[in-house]
């Protein structure tokens, strides 16, 4: 009977030790931990106890032969790991951070996004997560944003594990009489976003400093023609990681009904849309021009000086995909990318510090790159001239040359804030209106 008490006895107590300690950790550190994998789970029960029982029982038994002080021991231990938790829990989770990044968990903020010009209603976005549980973002327009520029940050930064699973139903209001429904679900590429979450990106702050950041945010891109687009962002560079197409629906004037119907409600939506009367050489946009920008080239920038190179050199470039670089690193490399769709450059030259932004007519643009495909690589130049107030810009590669003339592009140039150059306000340029100078 004494045997049996105790194995009853051992039995509660070793429940009572494991619902302690995993209270302690799911309270205070679910933060950092919550999400980790099984294994880290087990390792850490295991190494605790192990830890505290062995410590506990090696103490009673050395000094009182007595097992009943070992439990002793080992509760005395628990409780004072668990005060020890509650006291340093900052400090815990700040020092968890290096080996919360072999799990899956990060802080990271969630973003929609549409082509400026297109707005949307987004009706339902949802992301799924690999333990079952999804976030739900409802009814919203978007307006006014870039491609790939989440125009509205959605939820905390809280850390959180990466999704699975994209689903997004919603409404095109620019497109045909009554808008267009558009809905689909999509399996993320779930080992790249990890990998990009884990590994973060290098960029070049100035000429001699080169920073080690973070990947921040998700954003989803919803344009016409159904295209589904997604990116992972941190402060300095937005990569592309996947694009669908999503399905086509009927008219649902069910969904619509507080607003009588589809029709009714683009037309609200229209008449209180401030950009509801731009021209048609930009309301006409192809709708499968976001498709379009996903082709990508291989080529690298090409930036000289007619008189001296710079002293320093930074380049960042916007591209037509929703991507984004800053950095003198990768621009100058040849590697497959999408067309640019605005250019800055930013250099040093003595006590003068230039800024130049450079837009191209995206038909022009497109269809040069187009020409240059037949060269194993090539080069998008930019020659600054002398007095640093003048750039010429041109494709190059196998013995080819493109010219980008001047009324194809739009360029700024600044020289200590002040500007010097800039051809933006030239007549006869047209352009889609997705960029913009600033």
């Amino acid at each position: 009977m004494e045997t049996l008490w105790k194995m009853v006895f051992y039995i509660l107590n070793f429940t009572v030790y494991l619902f302690l300690i995993w209270w302690v950790v799911n309270k205070y550190l679910v933060a950092t931990m919550a999400a980790a994998s099984l294994e880290y789970w087990i390792f850490f029960f295991v190494i605790i106890l192990l830890a505290v029982s062995s410590v506990g029982y090696w103490v009673a038994h050395y000094f009182w032969n007595s097992g009943y002080w070992g439990m002793f021991f080992k509760n005395m231990g628990i409780f004072l790991l668990a005060l020890f938790v509650l006291v340093n829990k900052e400090v815990i989770e700040t020092g968890s951070s290096d080996f919360c990044k072999r799990g899956k968990v990060f802080e990271w903020y969630m973003g929609i996004s549409s082509p400026k010009y297109y707005s949307i209603v987004n009706i339902k976005t949802e992301l799924l997560y690999p333990n079952g549980s999804k976030t739900v973002y409802d009814e919203y327009i978007y307006a006014n944003s870039d491609w790939g520029n989440a125009q509205r940050s959605i939820g905390s930064s809280d850390k959180q594990e990466i999704p699975t699973k994209l689903h997004a139903k919603w409404l095109s209001y620019r497109e045909g009489e009554n808008g267009q429904l558009y809905e689909g679900t999509f399996d993320l590429p779930y080992d790249m976003i990890l990998n990009l979450f884990r590994n973060g990106y290098i960029y070049q702050y100035t000429d001699s400093e080169i920073v080690k950041d973070e990947y921040t945010g998700i954003s989803v891109g919803l344009a016409p023609g159904g295209v589904v687009a997604l990116w992972v962002s941190g402060s300095h560079r937005r990569v592309q990681v996947g694009c669908w197409i999503a399905d086509k629906l009927s008219a649902d004037d069910e969904l619509f009904a507080s607003w009588g119907g589809q029709k009714k409600r683009v037309e609200r939506l229209r008449s209180t849309d401030s950009y509801d009367n731009i021209p048609d050489h930009i309301k006409n946009k192809p709708i499968g021009q976001w498709e379009k920008y996903n082709q990508t080239y291989p080529y690298r920038y090409n930036v000289s000086f007619v008189d001296s190179e710079p002293e320093s050199l930074l380049i960042e470039t916007h591209y037509y995909n929703g991507e984004r670089f800053q950095s003198g690193i990768d621009d100058t490399v040849i590697r497959s990318k999408a067309c640019p769709k605005k250019i800055t450059l930013i250099w040093k030259k003595g006590d003068d510090e230039y800024f130049a932004c450079i837009q191209f007519e995206e038909t022009y643009l497109f269809r040069s790159f187009e020409q240059m495909v037949v060269a194993p690589s090539f080069e998008l130049c930019f020659a600054v001239n002398k007095g640093s107030n003048f750039i010429d810009c041109f494709l190059q590669g196998d013995g080819k040359r493109i010219e980008l003339p001047d009324e194809y592009r739009k360029i700024k140039i600044f020289r200590n804030h002040k500007m010097v150059y800039g051809n933006y306000s030239q007549e006869g340029i047209e352009f889609w209106g997705e960029g913009y100078l600033y």
